[in-house]
């Protein structure tokens, strides 16, 4: 087994891509064909439910950040799921990433010509996923970098993760993680339907190299303050654990 120093680059990290026996895990968080607790509805209605209920929440949050605590670890270790793609070549985007618009989860059209000479990070979201936690890490990046700005974008396409409404998915956010980065309205980021960014993102011919979906919840697309894409980052791969240019305090 290859022991790795967790505070190695994540780039060195990916270059042990040990197969690793697959682990079964099941119960409400990671069986797909179980009903899970309604973590949205319960959230968004905090003001009528009852104690016990939220009691029962919070019991199951706490769960699932043991596990994706236990989860990551192993990762950081073994290389166990975490995959990055690089932009070795450089190659630049046939289309403008600057001409992509798309509706913020308050309905507002952005242009993202208005991120123009910032490192972006946008990630696919959902709130029942075993990665959720990310949603913390995702918001402490933003925090401690002026110069990166996150984007996030729910999505429904694995897993059934992501059931509850743009309200609701801001809900949860804002009262479990206290995010703040800038959520956008919930769309398929794969599929008949994928929504026109991810259509950028995973399209040689619209981005220059990548033609990699995001294969789970909280894929990562690293773009240069130029509109170029760089990486692609698998749901293993923690927020934290990209490589950023030290960026100043917020």
């Amino acid at each position: 087994m290859v022991k790795l120093d967790r505070r190695k680059n994540i780039k060195e990290i990916s270059q042990h891509p040990q197969q690793r026996p697959m682990i079964k895990m099941t119960g409400p968080i990671f069986n797909q064909k179980k009903k899970t607790v309604p973590l949205l509805n319960i959230v968004t209605c905090s003001n009528v439910i009852s104690p016990k209920r939220r009691e029962n929440m919070g019991s199951l949050l706490g769960l699932i950040s043991t596990l994706y605590r236990w989860r990551m670890n192993l990762s950081r270790r073994t290389g166990w799921g975490i995959k990055v793609n690089n932009n070795t070549a450089n190659l630049k985007p046939p289309m403008n990433f600057y001409n992509l618009s798309a509706s913020a989860n308050s309905g507002e059209e952005i242009n993202f010509e208005k991120y123009r000479g910032k490192k972006l990070l946008l990630v696919n979201l959902a709130s029942r996923c075993g990665f959720t936690p990310q949603y913390a890490e995702l918001e402490q990046l933003h925090q401690q970098n002026n110069d990166l700005v996150i984007l996030g974008f729910p999505s429904n396409n694995f897993g059934s993760q992501e059931p509850g409404s743009d309200e609701e998915i801001a809900t949860f956010c804002k009262l479990n993680y206290g995010v703040t980065f800038q959520l956008f309205k919930k769309g398929d980021v794969k599929g008949p339907h994928q929504q026109s960014v991810y259509q950028w993102l995973t399209d040689k011919s619209k981005n220059g190299w990548n033609m990699k979906e995001p294969q789970w919840n909280f894929y990562k697309y690293l773009i240069s303050e130029t509109g170029n894409l760089l990486q692609v980052f698998s749901s293993a791969v923690s927020p934290l654990d990209i490589p950023l240019a030290a960026g100043q305090p917020r």
